[in-house]
């Protein structure tokens, strides 16, 4: 079962090459579109930054550099989840709010990674407002869609396969990261036999996003 594991979790770091070779290959006629590029930072984000995570591991004298990478991805992640919500959102009001919480959020990381750097110590974690701010705004976006928008098909709607990955993405992560100290203080180390759930929604997430790519493809 282990090996198992260690398999869907190598399949879930090379997942984003799925959806960005049809992405890269269909450019020509989607490249105009706005949410394409968004999704292409995305996927790249992701991608290189697990490669980035997994040379680390690789190579133990770089191990202690792992969390270092991942609180800048997790800086940058505000930026790109950002850059799809702003397309999708046709409300500008909700917008304007939704931009000042990501631009709170991001500061927020920002000061994370400079006092976990050595300058000050915190014991904030900076992805719990992200995670729990990109679960809100697709929440809104649905509500949106359903009560203003009124999209006929909306499982034609490429907008609704991206929120649905991010949902299904970060919303997996928040909640296991939520109450994983409540699940080891039941059952000790449970929570670390749980996290190949996350490669799981990774897998899910990517395949979504091919959705949303052959959707635009075909627009």
């Amino acid at each position: 079962m282990t090996e198992f594991f260690g398999y869907l979790h190598n399949f879930a770091i090379y997942s984003p090459i799925i959806p960005l070779f049809p992405l890269l290959f269909f450019w020509k006629k989607i490249g105009k579109n706005p949410l394409a590029q968004a999704v292409l930072i995305l996927l790249c984000l992701d991608f290189f930054t697990d490669l980035i995570t997994m040379t680390c591991v690789v190579w133990n004298h770089w191990y202690h550099t792992v969390r270092d990478f991942q609180q800048v991805y997790s800086f940058l992640f505000s930026f790109t989840t950002y850059n799809v919500f702003r397309l999708g959102i046709s409300n500008p009001k909700a917008l304007k709010i939704i931009t000042v919480a990501f631009v709170a959020a991001a500061l927020f990381q920002l000061y994370f990674i400079i006092t976990d750097f050595g300058l000050q110590h915190t014991i904030i974690h900076p992805v719990s407002p992200l995670s729990a701010l990109i679960i809100f705004v697709t929440i809104y976006y649905y509500y949106e869609t359903f009560t203003e928008m009124k999209i006929k098909n909306l499982s034609n709607h490429p907008f609704f396969w991206v929120y649905s990955a991010l949902l299904l993405y970060v919303g997996g992560a928040f909640i296991l990261r939520l109450f994983q100290t409540g699940m080891d203080t039941i059952v000790p180390g449970i929570s670390s036999r749980l996290w190949p759930i996350n490669s799981i929604s990774t897998i899910i997430f990517n395949f979504l996003i091919l959705r949303a790519v052959w959707l635009m493809k075909k627009a």
